[in-house]
């Protein structure tokens, strides 16, 4: 087997892993089932990972890896640190709904994993994920913009946290999700509540 099939088959059975992860979750899917969805016998599907744990934490980090570059694309336009948050905001919110996503499946399906392994995946998929907005946060508290936390506290995980909470109050309302207009004025009070006040 040359180099380039290889890499090619290692990529379409990450391909078709993480398809069948999503849809039936981590208990729901066998070695075997990967290896007939990708038309390969068990043994070409070993030869690339050890186990199907292997292959899950495989999967997990690519998906981490994609999640972070869209964050971060969407925080490289153009504005003010509130708008490129705000930008990062949107599309967290997307990926966060988007129930055929893997992302998703580690939020509610979490049950299908033990706690320390959920705990590292999920971890992986979120320092990836929210580092970019991390970063935008420290470059406004750099230039004087924001205050400075607390180092135990994360403007990262208070501003998701707002998110999350309205976005529950929605739902249990109105069974509507947040809108663009619901999510940058969340962004909005968030940046108010940290915004440096000239005495």
């Amino acid at each position: 087997m040359s180099n380039q099939s290889s890499r090619v088959g290692r990529e379409r059975i990450l391909e078709v892993a993480e398809q069948l992860f999503t849809e039936h979750g981590y208990q729901g899917v066998s070695i075997r089932k990967i290896a007939d969805a990708c038309g390969v016998t068990n043994a070409a599907l070993y030869y690339h990972f050890d186990n199907k744990e292997a292959l899950f934490t495989e999967v997990i980090k690519q998906h981490a890896a994609r999640l972070g570059a869209r964050m971060r694309q969407a925080g490289q336009s153009q504005g003010s640190y509130q708008e490129r948050v705000g930008n990062m905001a949107l599309e967290y919110m997307a990926l966060t709904s988007n129930r055929r996503s893997l992302f998703y499946l580690l939020r509610h399906k979490a049950k299908d994993l033990s706690n320390e392994k959920t705990r590292d995946r999920f971890g992986h998929v979120f320092s990836n994920m929210l580092g970019p907005i991390e970063e935008v946060l420290q470059e406004a508290i750099a230039a004087g913009e924001l205050k400075q936390l607390p180092e135990t506290y994360s403007g990262t995980s208070i501003l998701l946290g707002m998110l999350h909470g309205v976005g529950r109050y929605h739902k249990v309302r109105s069974q509507a999700d947040l809108t663009e207009e619901d999510v940058r004025l969340i962004v909005d009070l968030f940046w108010n509540g940290m915004r440096v006040r000239e005495e």
